[in-house]
Parts: structure tokens; C-alpha cells; sequence
């Protein structure tokens, strides 16, 4: 498999021609929702790297630290920050690759991650032990402020109005686990690549919805969810089918091409599905929530956070369905529905932080000033706890 810059050059030209056609007000509003956001998240981070426990007081149960901003640390800890959960996984695929098989037979961790983003990192120069997480990092901000325009033009293009459009960006930027955004991982590649697909086929480039359709298949498993719910899309708005939606075979290749590879190198083409018994998954749903006392989380797994993202999914994709918004609709039923049906509410959060659809119908319920600020403040300070609790390495706020 070969690592190419080019993977998201059609979704920055969509993103390009988007902002020429986009409201000045509307402009200000994504860049300011990423400049905000991204500033918050930094700023939280640089402050937690620096913090220090330096001993025990009052019989052992109170720590005594000290933050103090070093330029010799600050560097080295935020990198160190940033290399968590997933990231070590995605590094070891842009250095070496996949593992194969071995003798014992059990799966391996690499297996269960899809390959655009670390071959993309790798093209970009992040090919290193070193390299990884300084190109990683800077590619996923980047990746982050294009996806948001491509929300906003995908919004826009698809009926939302411009208040609900500049909502919805503040909403996902500011979302409780928005900051997997800035770091080395998935979330903001995938969030523009399925953002510029829907915003393609609201344009009728079926060409462009067709490679980044299949570029996201290939990012994370639920881009396949992108077939059904672009099919749909001419029914939708009441459009004749035409020959050019055979472009939206190129979607389903992504995943293709990623088993067949695993075929080749494990001799298993569904080793990135057996490898998620390494993370618990595989057992029914009912075993993960907790049937004894009110359990917030569990090891790796913010379980109230994640039960609360679940039914925003899902109220979302129904209320979609009433307003017969079926492209909607069905991608987010299916973004839910795929993790769900892995037995594990884990990390269900992050799947709503990509879902941008969901965030169009909170935009929707939340006109009112009122309701907007509640929501704004609940997210902002969710947002910030968790940002502390990563910085401390608390488990659950790593996945």
C-alpha cells in the first residue's frame, strides 16, 4: 500500500469553491469556532503538560503540585500527550505497516484501524518515530478547519439555514470530546472526507461524492454508511435517477481494497472485525451496561457520556426521518447502529463527534437563545473536564 498527499486534494477544492460561495458571516463564524475551540484546547493542554505532583501532605491524601511553563518541556510533554490510546497504533501503521499474521493466530491491534489517515500522515513526511506526532497533529488541525467548511457548504447545500448551519459548527467544535480533533487520529480526517462527500452529491458531482466516499470507507468503517444514504439523496429531492450515480460504486471499494490487503497480509479479510475482541466488543450490548447501581463509567468507557451520545444519534436520525431528510437519516441510524452492534458503548461519543448531521438537528431544536446557551455551556463544560482528566491520563477520557 502506497501513502499518497494527495488523499483529501478533491475536499479542498470543494472546501475552496464552498467559501467563495459562502455568506461573509458564515466564514467568520467557522474560522472563528475553530480559532476559539483550537485556542481552548491548546491552551488547556499546555497547562496540564506542565503540571508536576511533587509529594503528599495532610497523611498522604492531598498532592502538592506546581505548574510552571518550561520551553524546555513543553514540547516533549504535549507530544507526550498526544501519543495516547489509538494514536501508538496509528504511528505503528505509517512506520511499519500492518503486522501479519503469527504463529498463534490471535489478532493484532493494527488490524482493527482503517489506512487513509496514517498513510496520509506518511505521505505528508510523518513516516518517522519522530516525525509521527508533529506531522499527525498538524495534519489533523488542518484537516479539522477544512471539514468544518465542508460542513457548513454540505449544510447549507442540503437545506439548513445559515443560523443553523454557524450553530451546528460551534456545536461540534465545542462538543465534549472535540478535542480528538487535534490529535493523532481519524475524527477530522474523516469528518472532512464524509462532509465533502455529502456536499459533492448536493452539487451533483457524483465524481468527487464517489472518491471521497471511498477514501472514508477507507478511513473508518461506518464511511460505508455513505452508500445508502447518498442513494437515496435523489428521492429525497424528488430528482430522476441518473447514470452518473454509478460513481458511488468507487464508495464501497474503499472498504474493499482494505480486506483484500488484510487478506494478503493476515490471510484474514475480516481481521480489522476480529481484532475488536481485543477492545471487549463482540458480546451482546447488554453486557457492557452496568446492571447494578448507577455505574457512570467503566475502564476505558465514560458510559453515561456515552449512552447520553447514543440517544442524540438516535433522536436525531428519527427526527430526520419525520422531516423525511432520508440521506440524513440513514447515515446517522447506521453511524449508531454499526458501533452498538458490537456489544460495547465504548467510545460511542467519538462516532457522535463525526455524525455532523446530528449537530444540523441540534442546531434545529436549539434556535432559541436560551436553549442555544444551555447546550453551549453543558458542552463547553464537559469539554473542559474531560481535557483535565486527559491530561492526568484518566482512562476513560483517553478513548
Amino acid at each position: 500500500m502506497v501513502a499518497e498527499p494527495w488523499a483529501t486534494s478533491a475536499a479542498g477544492r470543494a472546501g475552496s469553491e464552498t467559501i467563495d460561495a459562502m455568506p461573509r458571516r458564515t466564514v467568520y463564524n467557522v474560522l472563528g469556532a475553530f480559532a476559539v475551540s483550537r485556542a481552548a484546547v491548546i491552551l488547556l493542554l499546555v497547562i496540564g503538560s506542565q503540571l508536576a505532583f511533587l509529594a503528599k501532605e495532610y497523611n498522604n491524601t492531598i498532592w502538592q503540585t506546581e505548574v510552571s511553563l518550561s520551553a524546555k518541556r513543553l514540547q516533549p510533554e504535549l507530544l507526550r500527550l498526544a501519543m495516547v490510546g489509538d494514536a501508538w497504533f496509528y504511528r505503528q501503521i505509517a512506520i511499519s505497516g500492518y503486522e501479519p499474521r503469527s504463529l498463534d493466530g490471535k489478532p493484532k491491534n493494527t488490524w482493527a484501524f482503517f489506512p487513509v489517515y496514517p498513510l496520509l500522515v506518511r505521505g505528508l513526511g510523518g513516516g518517522g518515530s519522530e516525525s509521527f506526532s508533529i506531522v499527525a497533529v498538524l495534519t489533523s488541525n488542518a484537516a479539522l478547519l477544512t471539514a468544518l467548511f465542508a460542513v457548513a457548504g454540505a449544510g447549507r447545500s442540503l437545506g439548513a439555514s445559515d443560523d443553523e448551519v454557524e450553530r451546528a459548527v460551534w456545536y461540534i467544535t465545542l462538543f465534549p470530546t472535540s478535542y480528538f480533533f487535534s490529535l493523532p487520529m481519524t475524527e477530522s480526517l474523516f469528518l472532512l472526507l464524509s462532509a465533502g462527500t455529502f456536499l459533492a452529491a448536493a452539487r451533483n458531482r457524483w465524481w468527487s461524492a464517489g472518491l471521497l466516499g471511498g477514501l472514508s470507507a477507507a478511513t473508518r468503517v461506518i464511511g460505508i454508511c455513505l452508500l445508502p444514504a447518498l442513494l437515496l439523496l435523489p428521492f429525497q429531492r424528488n430528482e430522476r435517477l441518473s447514470k452518473q450515480l454509478l460513481w458511488l460504486l468507487l464508495l464501497p471499494l474503499g472498504t474493499a481494497a482494505f480486506i483484500i490487503y488484510l487478506y494478503t497480509r493476515t490471510g484474514d479479510p475480516l481481521a480489522f472485525v476480529n481484532a475488536q475482541t481485543l477492545w471487549g466488543r463482540g458480546s451482546s450490548l447488554s453486557a457492557s451496561i452496568p446492571q447494578n447501581g448507577l455505574v457512570i463509567s467503566k475502564p476505558w468507557n465514560f458510559i453515561a457520556l456515552n449512552i447520553a451520545a447514543a440517544i442524540l444519534m438516535i433522536a436525531a436520525g428519527c427526527w430526520f426521518l419525520l422531516r423525511r431528510q432520508w440521506s440524513y437519516a440513514v447515515y446517522t441510524l447506521l453511524s449508531v447502529a454499526i458501533p452498538l452492534s458490537s456489544g460495547s458503548l465504548q467510545s460511542i461519543s467519538r462516532y457522535a463527534l463525526v455524525d455532523f448531521p446530528m449537530f444540523f438537528w441540534l442546531a434545529a431544536i436549539c434556535r432559541t437563545p436560551t436553549r442555544d446557551r444551555a447546550l453551549t455551556a453543558t458542552f463547553v463544560i464537559l469539554l473542559g473536564w474531560l481535557i483535565a482528566l486527559f491530561t492526568l491520563r484518566v482512562d476513560f477520557a483517553l478513548a
